[in-house]
């Protein structure tokens, strides 16, 4: 299923090569539902399906309804930087309440982007989460068409890319899975989110 705008990273293609070992940020949100309170992000940078080599964090102050500039500034601050090749999200709204442009934050950390998701997003819903309707319809309008990916089960995902390819964002997806239909990366980012949140709680962090 396709619609929307034509996708800007179909004009790009900075990848050609998708290596066993491609290393990857997925950016996952601690689940903690506080508005009040600043959120926290994690990143985990995966080699592939295989292994760890780091993990990163920030936070984004509660008044911040666009968290796109907090996350470049984790990403261009991180050792892992230089090493990273493309970052991977499962959602555009960290906790249901800040939103990420995808394509800025390609162009402010010059790593292309791959978002994931279980459903399309509605313009009305992001929309009725804060005044700023015109930022929400012009990120969602700059993601431009989904790819819909097939799942061994018979579920569905469905994609957007910044910075490359459909095409190639598409062979990432599937070499970087394990043996479920999740990449590795964002499988194993969602576990440590977890983790920090019982931190989180257990302590004054």
């Amino acid at each position: 299923m396709k619609r929307g705008f034509s996708n800007p990273g179909d004009k790009t293609r900075g990848i050609r090569s998708v290596k066993e070992e491609i290393r990857v940020l997925a950016i996952k949100d601690v689940p903690l539902d506080d508005p009040s309170k600043p959120l926290w992000i994690v990143g985990v940078v995966f080699r592939g399906r295989y292994w760890l080599d780091g993990v990163m964090r920030t936070q984004i102050p509660a008044e911040e309804f666009d968290a796109t500039q907090s996350l470049a500034d984790m990403i261009r601050g991180s050792p892992h930087h230089d090493q990273i090749r493309v970052i991977m999200m499962d959602n555009i709204l960290l906790r249901g309440r800040k939103l990420v442009d995808i394509n800025e934050l390609y162009e402010k950390t010059l790593k292309p982007v791959i978002v994931l998701m279980e459903r399309i997003p509605s313009y009305e819903d992001l929309q009725s989460r804060h005044e700023k309707g015109d930022f929400v319809s012009r990120v969602l309008e700059k993601m431009g068409k989904e790819t819909e990916l097939s799942l061994k089960d018979g579920g569905k995902r469905f994609m957007w890319s910044a910075g490359l390819s459909s095409r190639v964002a598409e062979r990432i997806v599937k070499r970087t899975a394990g043996d479920g239909e999740v990449p590795e990366a964002m499988r194993v980012a969602k576990l440590i989110t977890y983790a920090f949140l019982h931190v989180l709680l257990n302590s004054k962090v």
